[in-house]
């Protein structure tokens, strides 16, 4: 029974590790589908190789040590998994391979012989189980529904648990533990011991998605790689959606006028550099604060970073965005890669980088740690800003997503003010590279004299100044979010 209880943890340890895998791919390459196909490539072929392997090796060296061996060994190398990271991964990020090539690379490195060693337990322990020709079938077929029993649990436990719960090397290193301990445990006992049978239920989860009620006319609908994105106009209104999420709005009949308050916000970062040249927007939604920057400063540049190329012909066609605009460049792909490879320095960067999951609204964790805003700051002039939009679920302006994120950058910048926005559970971040202390009459104060100078032309802007955050954020309930531990989900459900 020992035997087939190694067979069930080698299934969990295995799609454990390829979850952890697109984690860990993330931090430097993204989160796109050509980075997360492939890690679902390199596991799928080491898989393939492992069993091949396995049953030769099985068939040469029909022993439990030969078990003991390769399960010991891919204990060992998931364990060295977080060591061994940063270099590889480093190296190949500055490399001048092309870009589509990275993470496959990376995942070759990484994973391909943990995820071998893994597949092998399997087919060597079938050699093992089956005592007679006559049984082979029916030996492999139990062993083969144990290993996927075992990555069912694996995958469940690893998603909705230990990646809230854990930091990612941890939760590595736990990996690389169990198989060690397993595979001494096998080699102690040696032999297969009676007891009692252990029936195990799976229990399949459905899981429906939530679908956005539609009640005007649709002018765009298109399932992308990234959202299901839809187009919708109604009472006078466009709006965008991005599965069952509100992304943008507009009047059709002027492209400046949208409904959504907290894109005012961002015109904030004027109050503390009234001299603001280069913008970087990551996220580019229906192009509202893009739109409006463009159209009230002249001479402001702005490069926007848009990850999925549907969005930004969306914002084109429908949401009024002259993509040939001289004072416009749009990049398609991941925001972080992005800041990662620039060697331009902005004056503002601002971040509005949203989507949707069966928990509603979420954000790539990626995009809210502490490594993150550190590269940014890096990307930033002397005086630089920049600005968050967080919109949580949880209907609370001090929501645990908000605290965790105004805990995350006070560790990277020197100074951070915050706005409410009045319409919808948004809070508006803003954070300095250099330290400022004003109050809330000073800055409404300078708002009133940007206004009154034509500096900012924004309709309601000192009415939007007006509702800063002054209250002090309590941080000692929420982490501090890191590549290795952003528990982004559970914070934005206010858990």
């Amino acid at each position: 029974m020992l035997i087939r209880v190694a067979v069930f943890v080698s299934g969990a340890v295995l799609m454990a590790l390829e979850i952890l895998a697109f984690l860990i791919n993330a931090k430097t390459f993204g989160s796109a589908w050509r980075e997360v196909t492939a890690v679902i490539a390199v596991f799928l072929t080491a898989m393939s190789v492992g069993y091949w392997l396995g049953g030769r090796v099985g068939d040469k060296f029909p022993r439990p040590l030969t078990l003991v061996c390769s399960m010991g060994l891919s204990g060992v190398f998931v364990g060295i998994v977080p060591l061994i990271e940063p270099p590889i991964a480093g190296a190949i990020f500055n490399s001048s391979l092309p870009l589509s090539t990275h993470a496959l690379l990376a995942s070759l490195c990484l994973y391909s012989l943990p995820a071998l060693l893994l597949a092998m337990t399997s087919p060597i322990a079938i050699r093992l189980l089956a005592k007679s020709l006559a049984q082979t079938g029916s030996v492999a077929g139990g062993v083969s529904a144990l290993s996927t029993v075992g990555s069912i649990v694996g995958t469940m436990v690893t998603g909705f648990y230990l990646i809230d719960a854990f930091e990612v090397p941890k939760i590595v290193y736990l990996l690389g533990g169990v198989m060690m301990v397993m595979a001494g445990l096998v080699g102690i006992v040696y032999r297969k011991h009676t007891m009692k049978v252990v029936t195990m239920l799976a229990c399949l989860m459905v899981l429906p998605s939530a679908s956005l009620a539609q009640s005007g006319q649709i002018l765009f609908q298109r399932q992308t790689q990234y959202h299901n994105i839809i187009v919708a106009e109604e009472d006078g209104v466009r709006w965008l959606h991005f599965d069952n999420t509100y992304q943008s709005s507009m009047d059709p009949n002027d492209p400046l006028k949208g409904f959504l308050e907290y894109t005012d916000y961002f015109h904030c970062a004027f109050l503390f550099n009234a001299d603001i040249k280069d913008v970087l927007v990551v996220g580019l939604g229906g192009a509202s604060v893009v739109k409006s920057f463009l159209h009230y400063y002249p001479k402001v540049n702005v490069d926007v970073v848009e990850i999925d190329p549907v969005v930004v012909e969306v914002a084109k066609n429908y949401f009024g965005l002259k993509t040939d605009h001289p004072r416009l460049k749009i990049y398609v792909m991941d925001g972080r890669v992005y800041i990662k490879k620039a060697e331009k320095k902005y004056d503002l960067i601002m971040l509005d980088a949203y989507a949707a999951n069966r928990y509603g609204l979420t954000v790539p964790r990626h995009l809210v740690t502490k490594e993150f805003f550190q590269e940014i700051s890096d990307k930033l002039t002397p005086n630089g800003i920049m600005i968050y939009n967080i919109a949580a679920n949880f209907t609370n302006y001090a929501n645990r997503m908000t605290r965790a994120m105004h805990k995350t950058t006070a560790a990277v910048f020197k100074s951070q003010y915050t706005w409410d926005v009045e319409t919808s559970w948004n809070t508006v971040l803003v954070c300095l590279k250099s330290p400022q202390t004003l109050t809330k009459d000073q800055l409404i104060a300078r708002a009133k004299e940007l206004v009154k100078e034509g500096k900012v032309k924004l309709p309601q802007f000192v009415e939007r100044v007006a509702r800063l955050h002054t209250a002090p954020y309590r941080t000692s309930d929420v982490p501090l979010l890191t590549d290795n531990y952003a528990p982004v989900d559970s914070l934005m459900r206010g858990r």
